[in-house]
C-alpha cells in the first residue's frame, strides 16, 4: 500500500485550495509553453471547453453554462459580467478568444520549446516518458528549429507524429541562463 507524506499532502491541500480561490494563479503555472488560437463560441461552449481559458475554474464554466441555460444564450459577451466569478478583468482577458456566432475553434497550441515535461505529456501520443525524452533532446539539442525535428527525437512514428503536428508550434528558443556576475562559483 502506498504511504503519503503529510507534507505531500499539505502540499496538494494547498495548491486545491488555491485554485478554489484563484484559478488565475495556477493559470500562470499551466499556461508555460501553451499559446491559445482560435475561438470559443459562448452560446456553445460546454463547461470542458470553457476550462481551456485563462482564470476560468470548474465552478466558473459550470456558473457560465448554467447563466446560458437560465436566459437562453448570451447576446454580448460583456453579459458573462452578470455570471457571479466572472470579473471584468477576466472577460477583458479571456474576450479575444471568445465569440457569439460560429463553430468553436478554440485550441491550446504546446510550444516544443518553452513546455515542461507536464504540459508536453498531456498531448497525444506522448506519455510522461516521452515527454521526458522531449525535453532532454531539446535541452541537449538547444531546442527545436521548426516542427518537424521533433521526428529527430525518435520517439514518435511518423503516423504518431502527424497526429501530433497540429497541436505543436516551435516558438524562440530560449536563452541559456548565465550566471550573476556576482554569483560565487
Amino acid at each position: 500500500m502506498k504511504r503519503f507524506s503529510i507534507p505531500r499532502i499539505v502540499s496538494a491541500a494547498g495548491l486545491f485550495i488555491l485554485w478554489i480561490i484563484s484559478p488565475e494563479i495556477l493559470w500562470s503555472q499551466e499556461a508555460r509553453g501553451q499559446i491559445l488560437q482560435g475561438q470559443l463560441n459562448i452560446n456553445q461552449a460546454s463547461e470542458m471547453d470553457f476550462l481551456r481559458l485563462p482564470g476560468v475554474g470548474e465552478v466558473t464554466a459550470r456558473r457560465i453554462v448554467s447563466y446560458r441555460q437560465r436566459v437562453g444564450g448570451f447576446k454580448s459577451i460583456f453579459e458573462l459580467r452578470q455570471v457571479k466569478g466572472v470579473s471584468s478583468s477576466l472577460i477583458q482577458r479571456i474576450s479575444p478568444y471568445l465569440t457569439l456566432a460560429g463553430d468553436s475553434t478554440l485550441k491550446r497550441l504546446v510550444d516544443l520549446n518553452q513546455a515542461p515535461v507536464t504540459t508536453l505529456s498531456t498531448l497525444p501520443n506522448i506519455s510522461p516518458k516521452k515527454a521526458r525524452t522531449i525535453a532532454s533532446w531539446r535541452k541537449v539539442n538547444g531546442g527545436f528549429h521548426r516542427v518537424e525535428d521533433l521526428l529527430l527525437v525518435g520517439v514518435l512514428s511518423p503516423s504518431e507524429f502527424e497526429e501530433l503536428r497540429d497541436w505543436v508550434l516551435v516558438g524562440p528558443i530560449p536563452l541559456p541562463r548565465t550566471p550573476s556576475p556576482t554569483a560565487k562559483p
